[in-house]
């Protein structure tokens, strides 16, 4: 036995008046229906919201305009659009396949429409479609269950913040070598507000699938939701590791996504904080270990820096991306400043190969050596890069290679110290 669908909302849109009333007095003699009627798109829009329809009826032919236009504002206007069916006063083949193909639930003629075939239809679309809804949910349940996250397929809010929660139970010192970097997308709002719910599923992907490219495979991404995304990172207590995350991955949240109607550039912002190891005083929740790089992402909405990594409480250390003041404090734990020159001894200008050995990662990575002294060394990488704070440095014409410790950073370019 078919379930009993209740009372039913149709919004109507057609600009021949005398087809209106009709259906709307063969919905209403047919069962329990109610119709709004519009003659206009702005019109349909308007009654869609208001009223939140069960099912759409839409004319093809409107005069300067014709249904499939109409129908794809609709789709681009709202995320979950109820059940569609086209009416028209012919029925060609191409017409019908147009409709079909942008997701119109049926198909209806004028010409041999008639009560209780309409009214069956309506009635057929709204069961298929809320068979489809619940399904749809269901789905969604289960994979907010399992952590994930539908859109983007990194973990959801809910596994996100068991990961805090795990965080925040580890002794102070052992929380203290991770981090959170906040990302989210530039005036997500306001583009969602130009573009249509429908088409930030696509813009949310784009910029998630930029930042699994980025982060190391031992990170926990998780997407929070409107534009938000969160990082856990371990980087060893180390803010100079922590800022060339954010530099590395900052680097390449911008981009360019094309539409049907329209090509859209947008980008995106971090925020970052090392978990310092303070004690808490009482329970350390999850808002807790994120604020901080909340409010360093929310320092830098409207400049030009793409990147702020929060102060320690103890006001150790600052840093920031692109376009920021050049004082950027003391970033690395031996406490060096980027901006001062601290060298005990001066250092020669030099042009010279050298290599980057990570043993552990099994990793070379090549460098200039730009100036030496006895003491240590100045490199440049090619692109921004997650240094240790010890490794392996073989320089062209030297005899070997020398262990030393990373002092200071500043985005490609790298101080060291010979050990």
């Amino acid at each position: 036995m078919a379930q009993d669908l209740g009372h039913l909302k149709v919004a109507l849109l057609d600009d021949d008046p005398i087809f209106r009333e009709l259906a709307a007095a063969m919905l209403q003699a047919g069962g329990d229906f109610s119709v709004e009627k519009s003659q206009t798109s702005d019109g349909l829009i308007d009654a869609i919201e208001r009223t939140q329809p069960d099912c759409i009826m839409l004319d093809y032919d409107l005069g300067d305009d014709n249904g499939l236009n109409v129908l794809q504002r609709l789709i681009d206007y709202f995320p979950n659009l109820p059940p569609v069916i086209m009416v028209t006063g012919d029925g060609k083949e191409r017409t019908v396949i147009k409709a079909l193909r942008l997701g119109v639930s049926d198909y209806l003629t004028k010409r041999d429409l008639d009560g209780p075939e309409l009214a069956s239809t309506v009635k057929k679309c709204v069961r298929k479609s809320r068979q489809e809804r619940a399904s749809e949910l269901e789905h969604n349940r289960l994979a907010k269950f399992a952590g994930v996250d539908p859109t983007t397929k990194l973990a959801n809010d809910v596994a996100i913040n068991a990961r805090l929660r795990q965080l925040s139970a580890l002794t102070a010192q052992a929380r203290a070598n991770y981090a959170i970097v906040s990302a989210e997308i530039e005036f997500y709002d306001e583009i969602i507000g130009k573009i249509g719910l429908s088409k930030s599923d696509k813009i949310v992907s784009v910029f998630s699938d930029a930042l699994k490219l980025r982060v190391r495979s031992e990170d926990i991404v998780g997407y929070y939701g409107s534009g938000k995304f969160i990082i856990i990172t371990n980087v060893a207590n180390s803010i100079s590791m922590l800022d060339n995350i954010c530099a590395k991955i900052s680097e390449y949240l911008s981009f360019t996504v094309n539409f049907d109607d329209l090509t859209l550039s947008f980008s995106g912002k971090i925020g970052a904080c090392l978990c310092d190891d303070k004690a808490a005083i009482g329970v350390l929740l999850p808002a807790d270990l994120i604020a901080p790089a909340n409010a360093a992402l929310a320092a830098i909405r409207g400049t030009t820096d793409k990147f702020r990594v929060a102060e320690r409480p103890s006001g150790q250390t600052t840093s920031s991306g692109a376009g920021a003041s050049p004082d950027r404090g003391t970033a690395t734990t031996a406490n060096v400043s980027r901006t001062t020159d601290r060298r005990r001894e001066p250092r020669q200008r030099v042009y010279k190969k050298g290599s980057i050995v990570i043993e552990h990662l099994n990793a070379t990575i090549d460098c200039v050596v730009r100036d030496m002294s006895t003491g240590g060394a100045r490199l440049r990488v090619a692109m921004p890069f997650s240094l240790p704070e010890t490794f392996r440095l073989i320089i062209a014409g030297a005899h070997g290679a020398r262990k030393v410790a990373l002092r200071w950073q500043n985005g490609t370019d790298f101080g060291v110290e010979y050990l």
